[in-house]
């Protein structure tokens, strides 16, 4: 392997550049592959010496940064499934450095902007993930993906007439696109065009019927259109598996509480609760469910949950909240 080692990030307390010995295009493939390997077998604390270290030394080295930015992503995930949302949130930060600082170099190559754009995502950068993705939609306006995705962020951001326009321009590349039609759906729900929107999430499944998330979009239409218990039928021939992903849970405890079943419903995030246990964000499907028991008049099971919940998450402001729903609601069974 090759012997470039370093503890300093890019950025940071850099050596001078009369201490830095040149590296020729043979050494920098070799170092790249290294790193590649390195990360990989998940070997970061190597990978990322090797790639500091060229960065240093070919700090216009592209995919160095590309490679580095990956690197500090895939530990980004892995902190967050550990539950360490601050050590993750800074590494989706340096990760976006990486890919802002490539970008820099490479700014005509939109496959490297669209993954920017991503990492700036991931960041928290919502400004910067638009501007990144719009700019790869201008340079190659044959890719769906770009305006998709930048329709997809502005709809978060509730720019929803310019949301409108950039997926409209992804059908026009590809009229089958389903996720595309699933967007326009949703800003059309939005803006309160019922029929409108079951029209394109129609079409979204007819183009992927076997989507998990468009079937349970289709029923946020209809639950929202006004016709929560067709929601429900098309949530109930789910399998459990199908049922417990914290979106279609949501749908299908939404479409129950619509009728006034608020017992169901908490029995449906009870479910995505149990089959999602050990995810960092499972909490929230505690607390949801432990809503909807107060709802349904079950104080003892909503107390049960809420316990759960702050046994993974004891600060969240969510458990609070509906803490103090409990307790107006039957002082009696508050625990001491």
């Amino acid at each position: 392997m090759v012997g470039l080692t370093s503890c300093e990030e890019p950025g940071g307390a850099k050596p001078q550049a009369a201490d830095l010995p040149a590296i020729d295009s043979a050494k920098i493939e070799k170092s790249l592959a290294a790193a590649q390997e390195y990360t990989q077998s998940q070997d970061f604390a190597k990978a990322t010496a090797i790639l500091v270290t060229l960065i240093e030394k070919a700090p216009n080295e592209v995919r160095g940064r590309e490679l580095y930015g990956q690197t500090l992503a895939m530990q980004a995930k892995q902190a967050e499934q550990r539950g360490e949302e601050l050590p993750a949130k800074e590494l989706w930060s340096r990760a976006w450095k990486q890919y802002e600082a490539a970008v820099k170099i490479d700014d005509r190559n939109a496959g490297l902007r669209h993954s920017a754009g991503s990492m700036a995502m991931m960041a928290g950068e919502s400004a910067a993930a638009l501007e990144q993705f719009e700019t790869a939609a201008k340079l190659d306006p044959r890719n769906a993906q770009f305006p998709l995705f930048a329709a997809q962020l502005l709809m978060q951001q509730g720019k929803l007439a310019e949301a409108k326009a950039s997926a409209a321009r992804a059908l026009e590349i590809d009229p089958d696109e389903p996720i595309a039609h699933a967007t326009l759906a949703m800003i059309e729900l939005e803006q309160g065009n019922h029929a409108a929107a079951l029209e394109r999430i129609v079409e979204a499944r007819r183009i992927s019927p076997d989507d998990v998330g468009l079937r349970a979009q289709h029923a946020k239409v209809l639950r929202k259109s006004g016709h929560p218990n067709d929601a429900l039928q098309l949530l109930l021939g789910l399998s459990e598996l199908e049922q417990a992903p914290e979106m279609v849970a949501a749908e299908l405890a939404a479409s129950f509480e619509a009728i006034n079943q608020p017992a169901k419903a908490a029995a449906a995030w009870e479910l995505a609760y149990r089959a999602n246990a050990k995810l960092p964000t499972a909490w929230r499907m505690a607390v949801k469910a432990a809503e909807m028991h107060a709802k349904a008049g079950a104080t003892t099971y909503a107390w049960r949950w809420l316990d759960e919940a702050r046994s993974r998450k004891p600060e969240a402001g969510e458990i609070k909240a509906v803490e103090e729903q409990l307790r107006k609601l039957s002082p009696t069974t508050a625990p001491n």
